[in-house]
């Protein structure tokens, strides 16, 4: 389901920024069937191969990452947009980068040593975010209407998908009853 999903994104590679032989291995073990994984050790092969590959999905070794991380992440962002970034570290790094992860900007964070299990979870829950992305432009590209089988984030396709839901629900006010004795 991964492959087929990096296939409809278009997406060529997972570009790792990474000198840890260990977690490169664990990377390479975990998605070897999902998609192929370009490593670069230095930065701008990194940048080089995010272009080169039009990768939608980064792993960054946060110990191989310029400091401050903060702002390499945010750079990257600006420069490419559309690239989820799964990011490897420690647990306090987590905790200091906790904003980015909540908004979005990072999309997962992996607790180094990363197993390959792990990785290959995080990695596929971003190619399947990757394809939702295609299919939604995809459908937008169609019109208002969509075809008959447009698949919505849910899966649902067909009439069901064009529903506004924000539309179709009925807020039912409850009142609160405050029992004094």
């Amino acid at each position: 389901a991964a492959a087929a999903a990096l296939r409809a994104a278009d997406c060529s590679a997972i570009v790792a920024l990474s000198e840890d032989h260990t977690l490169l291995q664990a990377l390479t073990l975990g998605i070897i069937e999902q998609a192929p994984v370009v490593t670069s050790p230095s930065v701008d092969r990194f940048i080089d191969q995010l272009m080169a590959n039009r990768a939608e999905v980064a792993l960054i070794d946060a110990a191989s990452a310029p400091a401050p991380l903060e702002q390499f992440i945010s750079a990257l962002r600006q420069q490419f947009p559309r690239l989820l970034l799964v990011l490897a570290g420690s647990a306090q790094l987590q905790t200091s980068l906790s904003a980015q992860i909540s908004d979005g900007t990072i999309f997962r964070f992996a607790h180094k040593p990363a197993s390959a299990q792990r990785l290959k979870l995080f990695i596929s829950a971003a190619l399947q975010s990757v394809a939702l992305r295609s299919r939604r432009a995809a459908a937008r590209a169609q019109g208002p209407a969509g075809p008959a089988d447009a698949a919505d984030e849910h899966g649902t396709t067909g009439a069901l998908a064009r529903i506004n839901p924000a539309r179709s629900q009925r807020r039912w006010l409850c009142p609160l009853v405050l029992a004094t004795a």
